[in-house]
């Protein structure tokens, strides 16, 4: 279907300062305007601004709402800004290179990515750097308050022969309780992990994974995460504690000057 500009009628139009640019939306809109370094909160039930947030320098390349959060990224600056998407209140503020001006920012499993393309037209990434050790990458759906995935254990993560090591396991229990946490929207990191190897995890058959959260203790998560054989036995499982922690987390972990808490 085509419709002509022209007839295009708003239903409302939001007074935002400015030279209003990215959008992101959840619940409500976010949209961010560099020359007065503001984030828009925008309301579309009763298409009212809610407030106008003071952020980093010059917002630019993207907005993206995900752990609760909307992460701003500010070329003027060099920093990203978390903002609490509940109340509005600016959590954070920490260094961050960003890839260009007209890039991009995504909230996935466990982590965010910049992206940008350079004017010659190579694709520049900020995000986790790359691991010496094999990825799991696990393809999650969710049933209730709980994850579920099936994967297959490939030659990569060989221990002894035809069985898997124990330490790709871990990493798959790891992980799969990482998607637990995106799914109760908490940044966390891994305290504890536990793993019980109850029988040989074999390569090349597929284990049914799931995990949930147990309980909660103030800043700490109880996760419980398990591997079942294709016959059904449980083959491995984990108990992990994972405690709850503020973006400048990270910051503290990899300076020099402040060791992380």
């Amino acid at each position: 279907m085509r419709i002509p500009i022209q007839k295009l009628v708003p239903d409302a139009v939001f007074e935002v300062p400015g030279t209003p640019d990215w959008l992101a939306i959840d619940e409500h809109v976010w949209v961010s305007s560099s020359p007065k370094d503001i984030v828009g909160h925008l309301d579309p039930k009763t298409n009212k601004v809610v407030e106008l947030i003071s952020v980093g320098k010059e917002p630019c390349s993207g907005l993206a709402a995900g752990f609760g959060s909307l992460w701003v990224p500010n070329c003027g600056d060099s920093t990203l800004s978390r903002v609490d998407l509940a109340t509005g209140k600016v959590l954070a503020t920490v260094p961050m290179t960003i890839a260009a001006s007209e890039g991009g920012i995504a909230v996935g499993a466990r982590e965010m990515a910049h992206e940008a393309d350079d004017l010659d037209g190579r694709r520049r990434q900020l995000r986790e750097p790359p691991s010496p050790h094999p990825r799991v990458e696990l393809q999650v759906h969710r049933d209730g308050a709980r994850v579920h995935s099936r994967h297959v254990f490939d030659q990569r993560h060989v221990g002894a022969p035809g069985l898997v090591h124990g330490g790709a396991v871990a990493t798959v229990l790891d992980d799969l309780c990482g998607h637990v946490l995106t799914l109760i929207g908490v940044l966390a990191v891994t305290r504890h992990l536990a793993v019980n190897y109850h029988a040989p995890t074999r390569l090349n058959a597929p284990y049914e994974l799931s995990a949930w959260l147990v309980r909660r203790d103030g800043r700490k998560l109880f996760l419980r995460a398990e591997g079942h054989a294709p016959h059904g036995q449980l083959t491995f499982a984990g108990d992990g504690v994972f405690l709850h922690v503020d973006p400048e987390h990270f910051a503290r972990a990899t300076s020099a000057d402040q060791p992380p808490q």
